[in-house]
């Protein structure tokens, strides 16, 4: 099947249109799957997935790898292109660029004394979406790392910044790393990250480091480009212990990553209401997800318990905190919608003596104190619980296949419907949550409103296993099996299509919730109103090991990165103008900015460029570029210094057709 043109290329074919025109018949051609922003910018992206598999090490005495994992990429555009039904790894029109993680980070051994290892997750900073934070949750690993995914970049001979597809050759792949950060191992534990989030403003990432009881905090600062893990941000979640026995480090050979700041060691043991952060009511604060808002996060704990955390100060500071009877155990699903955060909690039984399952959904306020003024009261405000499955005592095996397990999250862009995966139901519970009642003292039941639906992910055919001679872990092969085992999830700009990992035969983790028959991704695609959907498409992932038998390919995360923006053209020009075939602006990040901006503009073939920044009154402030530049993605930079807030306009002008976009700054 032919490929869809990309938008740059259906424009650059066309000639003697009006600039308006052009832009309006894009927008209806590509919309379905470049997607909208909010200012009706035409959006191109992509699916980032986490492969946790131990891509490396692979002998026959270790057939299925001892480090490694692997980031799969797939188009927006090849996605939107392939009818319903099943794409594999190697097909040649709907495939991914599969990256070695090991390839990215070479030096982690040498310099931080481990191997990157079970890339758990990955998500791209929410300002420019250009940087992506990797989380490897090997146990002991305990890295994070920073890759620039627009590419392969370089600068050019100009001063510019050129940027290419990414590939996955080795020497390719090195070139996306930016930073590579170690945690802290305090005596007694060793670091193992589970997850970390960006603030929605991209200077912060809050780093969940499981293994070792702590929340950490690397600062990022947009104006110079650098990475700093803040060890005096440290937060034990524990207390009493000495943190400065394997103290954070960087990778020197990735100059955007520095370490910094003296460690408060050691913590109180106490939160602000006086009781133990360990004990009683939270038995077991490994932490599992910091769901992120500018000023707090949201701690969930596996034993259950929640702290709401101040980021900003140093040591980030409890100013909330819940016990495990109000907030349920191992939620991993969070996302704000309006002026609430939504959480849930899902802990599933297991053959293992695990008698616990728990499907519930919070609401949550965001305005909660700060570190300077923490609420001394326990379980307040008291969250709405808006949804309950609890089943309690599972001791008969054969009761295991009604277990629950929440975990994957989403919210449409609307935010009205809030969209609940399950691993082991295989579906998505569906709310409305314009009909939760905002009373803490109803019940679940009471708020049966809000849960609008259910969408089931099995039936289609497209999830039954490779068959034989593929075994899973459990020594059986599962040629009829049709068990996607949904897991982490995302939505596409034009918030049609729901992105869900699907977790595989041969599961490194959760292996009692999370096995599954056909390892990558699946789309739900969105019907009517957003309120039901169905499992349209199935894009597999592949990665044998030593012996041939096992596919040992396990996605635990599906994210969508926005690539770029493409803004509608200044329509005030001459209608019988052409349209340039040699460049286009691209955008600009972050935007809302501080001090810097980061502009974007590609050109595809050498040609003359003039790029300057203006006044809404169209006054010109600066020139950024006048001169010949060589095909490719280029990027200026524009400093802001001495001028007021507002709104700026950036025009790039090529064969004499100019394009503008808003740019705003402020203090």
């Amino acid at each position: 099947m032919e490929r869809p043109f990309s938008f740059a290329k259906e424009v650059s074919m066309m000639k003697k249109h009006t600039v308006g025109l052009l832009i309006v018949m894009a927008l209806v051609s590509f919309s379905a799957y470049l997607g909208e922003d909010d200012d009706n910018n035409t959006v191109e992206w992509e699916v980032w997935l986490s492969d946790q598999s131990d891509s490396g090490g692979i002998t026959a005495e270790n057939p299925s790898g001892t480090y490694g994992s692997r980031i799969v990429i797939y188009e927006g555009s090849d996605i939107a292109a392939a009818p319903p039904g099943t794409y594999y790894e190697a097909d040649t029109s709907f495939g991914p660029v599969v990256i070695e993680a090991k390839d990215v980070f070479p030096n982690a051994l040498s310099e931080l004394g481990v191997h990157v290892r079970r890339l758990h997750g990955m998500l791209p900073d929410p300002p420019s979406n250009r940087f992506m934070n990797l989380n490897f949750f090997g146990p002991g690993t305990g890295l994070v790392g920073i890759i620039d995914a627009e590419g392969q970049c370089v600068d050019t001979a100009e001063g510019h910044r050129r940027c290419d597809r990414i590939s996955a050759e080795p020497e390719r792949a090195v070139l996306l790393a930016k930073a590579l950060f170690r945690t802290t191992g305090p005596e007694g534990s060793s670091p193992s990250n589970h997850m970390s989030y960006w603030s929605p403003d991209g200077t912060k990432i809050i780093i969940a480091n499981l293994g070792a009881k702590l929340l950490e905090r690397i600062d990022y600062d947009q104006s110079t480009g650098t990475l700093t893990f803040n060890r005096a941000a440290t937060l034990d979640l524990v207390g009493g212990r000495d943190l400065r026995y394997q103290p954070a480090m960087a990778d020197a050979t990735l100059p955007a990553g520095r370490v910094s700041g003296e460690y408060t060691s050691p913590q109180t043991t106490l939160t602000p209401s006086g009781v133990p952060k360990e004990g009683p009511g939270r038995p077991n604060n490994v932490v599992v997800c910091p769901i992120v808002t500018n000023k707090h996060t949201y701690v969930t704990f596996g034993g259950g318990g929640l702290f709401v955390v101040d980021i900003t100060t140093e040591p980030m500071a409890i100013v909330a905190e819940y016990t495990n009877d109000v907030i349920s155990g191992a939620g991993c699903g969070g996302i704000r919608g309006g002026d609430f955060m939504y959480l849930n909690a899902g802990v599933s039984a297991s053959p293992a003596g695990a008698d616990d399952s728990i499907f519930l959904m919070y609401q949550l306020p965001v305005d909660y104190p700060d570190g300077t003024n923490p609420s001394t009261v326990a379980n307040e405000p008291r969250p709405v619980e808006f949804y309950r499955e609890k089943s309690l005592d599972i001791t008969d095996e054969t009761q295991l296949a009604n277990r629950r397990d929440a975990h994957g999250m989403t919210i449409s862009p609307s935010e009205q419907f809030l969209y609940q995966f399950d691993r082991i139901q295989n579906n998505a519970e569906v709310f409305d949550v314009t009909k939760i009642i905002n009373d803490p003292s109803l019940s679940a039941s009471e708020q049966h409103a809000a849960h609008v639906g259910t969408t089931d992910l099995t039936g289609s055919g497209y999830c039954e296993g490779e068959g034989e001679p593929f075994l899973n872990q459990d020594g059986e092969g599962y040629q009829h099996s049709d068990d996607p085992a949904p897991d982490l999830v995302d939505i596409t700009p034009d918030g049609r299509q729901i992105i869900v990992s699907f977790r595989g035969p041969n599961p490194i983790t959760v292996k009692h919730a999370a096995l599954g028959s056909c390892p990558g991704f699946g789309v739900v695609t969105l019907e009517g109103d957003g309120s039901t959907g169905r499992l349209t498409h199935v894009f597999r992932t592949f990665f044998s090991d030593h012996t041939g038998t096992r596919n040992l390919s396990d996605i635990h995360a599906a994210i969508v990165r926005r690539k770029r923006s493409t803004p509608p053209v200044d329509t005030a020009v001459d209608e019988n103008a052409e349209i340039p075939t040699s460049g286009m602006l691209l955008r600009s990040y972050p935007n809302p900015f501080q001090n810097t901006v980061n502009i974007q503009f590609e050109v595809r073939e050498r040609t003359q460029v003039h790029l300057e920044v203006m006044d809404l009154l169209g006054r010109k402030i600066v020139t950024l570029v006048e001169e010949p530049v060589n095909e490719g993605t280029h990027e200026v930079i524009f400093n802001a210094e001495g001028l007021p807030s507002g709104v700026y306009l950036a025009r790039l002008t090529i064969d004499s057709i100019a394009q503008t976009s808003q740019i705003v700054l402020r203090r």
